[in-house]
């Protein structure tokens, strides 16, 4: 029923957003081993899913927009933290254009 509803609203706006808004400026936002669960949550919030990764917690922060009229803009990061609470490793991807640019420069 979900899925029939969200296709329905897709099919009216022609687009659909999952996920909220965050912003990862740069890799030092985050230091492996260093930074804690509660930073993360203090800097990004909530996240917007939780799981495991081999048995260790991992978060993700995504921001998806799909459109049927043009490239779908998408944006995630994904924390696996330690047993400790500080993280163990993290990875950032996004297709926005400004994104795609600063990181292919560096």
């Amino acid at each position: 029923m979900k899925v029939l509803a969200l296709f329905g609203l897709i099919m009216l706006t022609g687009c659909a957003t999952i996920g909220r808004d965050f912003t990862f400026n740069s890799p030092s936002d985050i230091v492996t081993g260093k930074t804690t669960q509660e930073m993360v949550i203090k800097k990004y919030g909530s996240p917007f899913r939780v799981g495991y990764d081999n048995g260790l917690t991992q978060w993700t922060y995504a921001r998806y927009i799909y459109s049927l009229f043009g490239d779908a803009k998408t944006k995630d990061l994904v924390i696996t933290f330690n047993t400790d609470r500080t993280v163990k490793s993290y990875t950032y991807n996004s297709s926005l254009e400004d994104d795609k640019m600063k990181l292919m420069s560096r």
